[in-house]
């Protein structure tokens, strides 16, 4: 029930459940404030993809959650100072 991040326009979200594989539990839900558009880009699609797209897609989820982590970091850094 608490607000830990909002995501804007060509953002993603989903892609933890990418990254440990389909049966971890989801960490968050996801609402919409404003109407959306959203793409679902399907773990088993990805997986017909070649090697060098799939590489791209992980590495542009791991910088998403590297980033996210950083954030919640200072955040919390910020709390115990």
């Amino acid at each position: 029930g608490k607000l830990l991040n909002t995501i804007h326009a060509g953002e993603s979200f989903g892609e933890m459940a990418y990254v440990t594989g389909k049966d971890t539990p989801r960490s968050a839900t996801i609402t919409a404030s404003t109407n959306v558009t959203t793409m679902k880009v399907s773990p088993h699609n990805l997986l017909h993809l070649s090697d060098s797209c799939q590489l791209h897609f992980v590495q542009a989820f791991l910088k998403i959650m590297t980033h996210r982590l950083r954030v919640t970091d200072a955040h919390i850094a910020s709390l115990i100072s």
